[in-house]
């Protein structure tokens, strides 16, 4: 599906605005880091450097949902100076949150390109993580300056950047080291996959819902359901994609569920497809069936989630039977 992402940059008007606030924050996001970082003395062999931002961190389609909150904010009426702390504030989300997930499924998705002696890869993380803080403090130190907030608005988005992610963090603790029991696939798909996936579509709408005074709040509540749905069908997909590594480290998997619900000796399938070859899709491809059923439920709710964004105002994304 994200193949075709780029084709809805000229079919969403809102986008091409938002999309090039979204790339004038990434710039500023580099050279915050770099002013950040400072300069490493040249004698020493320990340097941390930034390294020049990569072309391709700027394609729409490395920017797709990035791109998608801020257009919400648009929709929302939100003052420029103030929409683009919000967007520059969610960019800061993807650097704490991958890096977080680089560090617990042991990835290197990049977000800020350090250079750092040696194979460094837990490092890389913990200091991409401590520079989206300080970026963080001085970057709503100079919001108050320019009056753009005020100290106890400030006091409150500080604060609520770290309350915010908490659900997500514990859901994840909940997750780390294996489930002892497979859950449902209905508490899959209606408990953990909201606070899973779908939360982390909720937080770009973190700061506007706690200090936006005179946003329309029902617009707000539908926009937020849509993107809840939106975040949910990805899940579905990654389950599927994912069906090995999440049954080997026994995480919740909607597809596990429903293999296990329906057949008494699922557990022993599953595992007997997966030492028997190296395809990580066999298993799922063992249940047509509940293939076929993930497939369509993803693709109801991504449906649902368009035509709920498209009579927000979101016109022109495509209805996700046709990509």
């Amino acid at each position: 599906m994200l193949s075709k992402i780029n084709t809805i940059l000229n079919q969403v008007l809102v986008f091409k605005e938002a999309f090039e606030e979204q790339k004038d924050i990434i710039n500023q996001f580099w050279i915050d880091a770099e002013d950040i970082l400072g300069n490493s003395p040249k004698e020493t062999p320990f340097k941390v450097e930034l390294g020049k931002r990569p072309k391709e961190f700027l394609e729409f389609k490395r920017n797709f949902f990035s791109t998608l909150f801020l257009s919400m904010f648009h929709i929302l009426n939100i003052k420029k100076e103030r929409r683009e702390i919000y967007g520059y504030i969610n960019q800061l989300f993807r650097a704490w949150v991958t890096s977080a997930d680089n560090l617990l499924d042991n990835e290197d998705k990049v977000t800020l390109d350090l250079n750092m002696p040696g194979n460094c890869h837990t490092m890389k993380q913990v200091v991409t993580i401590m520079i989206a803080d300080r970026i963080l403090f001085k970057k709503l130190q100079s919001a108050e300056k320019k009056a753009l907030f005020t100290n106890g608005e400030i006091l409150q988005l500080s604060a609520e950047t770290l309350r915010v992610l908490l659900p997500a963090a514990a859901e994840e603790g909940m997750e780390e080291g294996g489930m002892k029991e497979w859950p449902s696939s209905e508490q899959v798909i209606n408990k953990i996959h909201p606070v899973k996936t779908g939360l982390l579509f909720h937080i770009p709408f973190m700061g506007p819902e706690l200090l936006e005074k005179g946003i329309d709040r029902a617009l707000l509540k539908r926009l937020k359901e849509a993107l809840m749905q939106f975040g949910v069908a990805c899940q579905l997909l990654d389950d599927i994609r994912d069906l090995k590594i999440d049954f080997e480290e026994r995480r919740a998997n909607f597809v596990i569920s429903q293999i296990v619900e329906v057949e008494p000796k699922g557990d022993f399938l599953i595992e007997s497809a997966i030492q028997s070859s190296n395809s990580d899709n066999l298993p799922s491809l063992m249940f047509p069936e509940i293939l076929e059923a993930t497939l369509e439920r993803s693709i109801e709710l991504f449906n649902e989630s368009f035509k709920t964004l498209d009579e927000c105002g979101i016109k022109g994304i495509l209805i996700a039977k046709k990509w």
